[in-house]
């Protein structure tokens, strides 16, 4: 069996157990996502609704991290949605870095991942060999 990163469209299929189970999986984890989004979306306009005394509550870091929680999840929404599309389209998804086809596993584990296994590994494992090279000097 070719390694994960290698595999032809094919054989990524075949090995992921078909792209139906798959988009099953990830329209269910969008569907909570855009819950989540909309609860978040609920809280923020609660933070900024204003008090009985005119006062309006938003204001500071609360209402801060409300608006940036509720900007990642729109951002991860849309990452969900564009791979639930790529696997509707029985494409597999490509690394970013390398161009190899990323396991529907893997990406099902993080819709959010660009890259295949071995260039994430990489991605990790640079910055610890970049901290070693300079200690050693």
């Amino acid at each position: 069996m070719a390694a994960p990163g290698s595999m032809r469209a094919e054989e990524l299929t075949r090995h992921a157990g078909g792209s139906a189970h798959w988009r099953e999986v990830l329209e269910q984890r969008w569907q909570r996502k855009l819950d989540e989004v909309i609860i978040l979306s609920r809280a923020c306009y609660d933070s900024q609704a204003p008090t009985p005394g005119g006062v309006t509550e938003g204001h500071g870091m609360a209402a801060g991290r409300l608006a940036l929680r509720l900007a990642e999840a729109h951002e991860e929404l849309a990452e969900i949605g564009a791979t639930i599309e790529v696997i509707a389209a029985d494409s597999p998804m490509t690394c970013d870095r390398c161009g190899r086809a990323i396991p529907y596993e893997w990406v099902i584990e993080d819709a959010y991942m660009g890259e295949c296994p071995d260039c994430a590994l990489d991605s990790v494992r640079w910055p610890r060999e970049s901290a070693r090279s300079r200690a050693a000097a």
